[in-house]
């Protein structure tokens, strides 16, 4: 199937370099060879086969990844990082035909697995654990999403995008499509903000483009980010979660006295990776705002009882609509021929809009908990606690609250939790931490703060 992105790398200049990483790079000119090569390797007779891939940040797994698209094979998109007992389940439930990791190809078997004839990628919803459902995104949401995501950022065929986040990720992934889609060069990296090779890397060489999830900000501000020039870097993008607003105002700031752009964005995998966007702009007047829908996109919102709010800030589930939506979830094969279009996303995100029509979210059905009777949104106190200047992150479960706080703010976190939460004192737990545990796409690991604070 050549229609998309990955069937248009020919058109791109031959010459042009397509993706850097640590330790190589390649052409345009070079990498469609690779893909070609790939499509042989892959092909084989008599039915359509399911791939597993495990999506290294490397040419070669780029290359794999082009030519299942190319060949109209699914392809199941993995975390190299998944452990055994993952890579165990995931082959079970999902009875791939063929497995690569690297340049090692394998085959599973060779009896067909019924699949949905536009499906062509699934993603997991669980990181690096291999547990969760799978997220199934039809050829259309591909190359819908990244076609809509261009008319947005200014990305140009000379750009060079630096990406530390796995491409097993939705929004790691996307930053890949988009730039495949221009003819530009995407910059991965395995070193971390903590590394020196990293800000080595960001400083010498023409990153003209980059993007991260919260966890990856906060981090580069903690390091004075800001004292850098960056001449090369037109713009950046954050997307992933909420970033807290003092930081979004350091980093718009920062970007007006050096001539960038910083664009916010909001998505979910179920929506192949980005729903809205907030201009550059808007950002010093609305640095709590998600902005609006992409091109081709649209919100809705709906209150508790199915009805359409049309009034300004008044708060309902939010509801998309566009050619980005999934196909549906899978939790096992039996799932793969059933999916179909879908005609919207009901999120899961509560939030409102203003009068100019730009939403805010501010929290998610389903992370609220019960104090004994008592609803509480932990999104909500989260934000309550970065209005104070305090990062927190909270989680627990019906009648338990967890709170963990940065090392050295929890007097502080204390005196405000009990003032904004009223409760027994055995109902609520403050841990204090030094690092917050992550996972693999760099959002918060909920759930391990939750252990963290049952003992």
């Amino acid at each position: 199937m050549k229609a998309g992105f990955w069937g248009t790398i020919d058109a791109h200049s031959p010459a042009s370099v397509g993706v850097i990483t640590d330790h190589d790079s390649i052409t345009y000119g070079k990498l469609l060879s690779y893909v070609e090569s790939w499509q042989h390797t892959l092909t084989v007779a008599g039915y359509r086969p399911l791939i597993a891939l495990s999506m290294e940040n490397s040419i070669s797994a780029i290359a794999c990844y082009l030519a299942c698209l190319r060949l109209a094979y699914p392809v199941i998109i993995f975390n190299p990082a998944l452990g055994v007992q993952g890579r165990q389940l995931l082959a079970q439930r999902l009875n791939p035909n063929i497995w690569v990791e690297g340049e090692q190809l394998t085959e599973r078997h060779v009896s067909p697995v019924s699949t949905h004839q536009d499906l062509a990628v699934l993603l997991t919803t669980s990181g690096s654990t291999g547990g969760g459902k799978y997220v199934a995104l039809s050829y259309q949401n591909l190359h819908s999403n990244a076609t809509a995501i261009c008319q947005y950022l200014p990305i140009v065929s000379s750009d060079i995008a630096l990406c530390t986040m796995p491409l097993s990720y939705s929004y790691g992934l996307s930053v890949l499509n988009t730039h495949l889609l221009k003819g530009a060069a995407i910059r991965l990296t395995q070193t971390t903000v903590m590394d020196k090779a990293f800000w080595t890397l960001l400083t010498q060489t023409p990153v003209t483009s980059m993007s991260g999830v919260p966890s990856f900000y906060e981090m580069l501000l903690r390091l004075r980010f800001t004292r850098n020039t960056l001449p090369a870097l037109r713009y950046f993008t954050q997307a992933g979660g909420k970033l807290a607003e003092n930081y979004i105002h350091t980093l718009a700031d920062y970007a007006d006295n050096s001539q960038k752009g910083f664009y916010v964005m909001y998505g979910q995998t179920e929506a192949t990776a980005r729903m809205a966007y907030l201009p550059p702009e808007k950002l010093k007047r609305k640095p709590g705002s998600i902005g609006q829908a992409i091109p081709g996109g649209k919100f809705t919102l709906l209150n508790k009882d199915g009805g359409l709010i049309s009034t300004a800030n008044e708060v309902g589930e939010l509801i998309y609509e566009g050619d980005n939506v999934m196909l549906g979830y899978c939790e096992d094969h039996a799932d793969l021929s059933t999916l179909a279009a879908r005609p919207f996303l009901a999120t899961g995100d509560l939030a409102y809009q203003d009068e100019d029509g730009d939403f805010y979210l501010c929290g998610r059905l389903k992370r609220i908990i019960k104090l004994f009777g008592e609803r509480l949104n932990l999104d909500g106190l989260e934000s309550l606690f970065a209005q104070q200047g305090i990062q927190a992150k909270a989680t627990g479960e019906d009648n338990l609250l967890i709170l963990a706080c940065e090392s050295g703010s929890k007097r502080r976190a204390q005196a405000l939790l009990d003032e904004w939460v009223s409760c027994p004192p055995r109902a609520k737990v403050l841990i204090e931490v030094s690092d917050w545990p992550l996972l693999a796409n760099g959002k918060p690991n909920y759930q391990a703060l939750l252990e963290q604070g049952k003992g």
